[in-house]
């Protein structure tokens, strides 16, 4: 039924052209499109209509459909030319504008996945930009899903440079404010990850968060990572028996590759620390040089 509906209303806009319509039945059209996932064409028509000088105005229709069209485009992992859209219209708009949030939002967003994320640098003429101070200093004027997502990378920003307890802060807030935030689960599993990784761990805020994770989780390959940083919680605690059994039960989970090889790998030395010698190089045999050289062994 709601096929259909998008149909008609397709139909009735490819009838006349965008600029002949009025403005709120094209906006309802883009927005529709949007959240049918029809990104392509939501980046067309939210160019048209951006363009049409009645509606390049600072209205919250014009506010939305910028969201709708760079959003778009970071749903469809387009985040270089999501950029290059952002380049423009920060030429267009003032600073002091109501859009100028949300741009300098997803241009922090952007830069994060498109560089960040992968491990790359940024261009020469982004690397004066700290992507969370900018998410930091917007994110109270964006709309509420705008500012779930900030928080969201701005603790992924924090994260990937090892600053663990900004993180930690900023997943926090994040997993007790927002339980509809599309990506809690990952959010929650960041913060079990900073809890580890602080200079001074809590182990046990973090294997409380893991077992949350693993009571919400029936998705075998995310289950056997969250058994996985449990186990490794109680490998630091010096519960070793404990620990090795929890690393068995992701074995039985269909674990990713990266997670497989943690597995063995610590299997083996646990069982070579308890004299099992024999079944220490069992799991060690598990392992090819390519096995150890992708996760970085």
């Amino acid at each position: 039924m709601k096929t259909r509906f998008f149909s008609l209303l397709l139909i009735i806009f490819l009838a006349a052209p965008l600029w002949a319509n009025d403005e709120a039945e094209s906006y309802a059209l883009i927005r529709q499109a949007y959240n049918d996932h029809l990104f392509l064409f939501v980046e067309e028509k939210s160019l048209d209509y951006l363009s049409q000088s009645q509606y390049d105005q600072e209205g919250d229709r014009a506010q939305k459909v910028f969201q709708y069209l760079i959003g778009g485009l970071m749903e469809r992992g387009a985040q270089i030319q999501a950029l290059r859209y952002i380049k423009e219209f920060e030429t267009r708009y003032e600073k002091g504008s109501v859009v100028w949030p949300s741009i300098q939002f997803y241009k922090a967003w952007a830069l994060f996945d498109a560089y960040t994320d992968k491990g790359l640098a940024f261009p020469e003429e982004y690397t004066e930009i700290n992507v969370s101070k900018v998410l930091d200093d917007v994110k109270h004027s964006l709309a509420p899903r705008e500012r779930m997502m900030a928080l969201y990378k701005q603790g992924q920003d924090f994260f990937f440079r090892e600053y663990y307890h900004e993180a930690q802060k900023v997943f926090s807030e994040l997993t007790k404010k927002y339980l509809s935030f599309r990506d809690y689960e990952n959010a929650l599993f960041y913060l079990g990850k900073c809890y580890f990784y602080l200079p001074a761990p809590d182990y046990n805020l973090a294997i409380k968060t893991f077992d949350e994770l693993i009571a919400k989780r029936r998705r075998s390959q995310l289950l056997a990572s969250y058994y996985f940083w449990k186990g490794a919680c109680l490998y630091e605690k010096g519960r070793l028996d404990e620990a090795k059994s929890i690393f068995k039960d992701a074995l039985q989970l269909d674990p990713d590759k990266e997670t497989r090889v943690d597995l063995y790998y610590n299997l083996g030395w646990l069982d070579a620390a308890q004299g099992k010698l024999s079944s220490s190089l069992a799991y060690f045999e598990k392992l090819t040089d390519d096995d150890l050289a992708d996760v970085g062994l």
